[in-house]
């Protein structure tokens, strides 16, 4: 019912910015509620207990925080879509080139770390988070057997990294390519999967 009347308001309010994110977290949550309904029914259907990650130390905290992380990520996409920073950094992996005057004349630089304000704070925030998805899913592959997770579980993990590595280059495309309209839906569809995956 919150969905339906976010998706109204959504219209109603002509796309605002916090109506939109609203209604794309609030759909998170509803796929979270569907996905652990559906697990809960296959646990009970198989006989067999719930699979758990490790209990002990501090791996057991592991997938917690990276999903946290890619709650976070998708917030921050919300961000940018809601706002229309898609563009506002037009390069990768820098954010933009500017032109320096020097006694040469003048020498184009490339931009890396911009000042994080307005639209370029928003699309830097959703680019810096990403690396920090990529460089967490990695870590969680190489101590993965160390952390004490099981042969299943182990496997997960190198398909979250995967789905993150094609999240992130469909990302690079939007960007390289204007944000055309399959690339975009194709970004939304594969950070969906990665959600469900974590």
């Amino acid at each position: 019912t919150l969905q339906i009347l976010l998706g109204g308001a959504t219209i109603t309010q002509k796309l605002n910015a916090y109506v939109v994110k609203s209604h794309l977290l609030n759909a998170l949550m509803f796929l979270s509620t569907l996905l652990w309904i559906r697990f809960r029914a296959l646990d009970q259907a198989s006989g067999k207990p719930p699979h758990h990650f490790p209990s002990t130390g501090m791996s057991r905290y592991l997938p917690a925080v990276f999903l946290a992380l890619v709650l976070v990520q998708f917030y921050m996409g919300g961000r940018v879509s809601a706002n229309g920073a898609g563009l506002a950094c037009p390069e990768f992996p820098a954010c933009y080139s500017q032109n320096i005057e020097s006694g040469a004349g003048l020498i184009q630089e490339r931009v890396f770390f911009p000042a994080m304000l307005g639209q370029i704070e928003k699309h830097m925030t959703h680019r810096f988070m990403a690396y920090v998805l990529i460089v967490s899913s990695l870590g969680m592959v190489l101590f993965a057997s160390r952390a004490g997770f099981s042969p299943d579980q182990s496997r997960r993990t190198v398909w979250i990294l995967g789905a993150l590595t094609l999240q992130v280059l469909i990302g690079v495309s939007n960007v390289l390519f204007r944000l055309p309209v399959p690339v975009t839906v194709m970004h939304s569809a594969v950070g969906i999967a990665l959600y469900i995956l974590a």
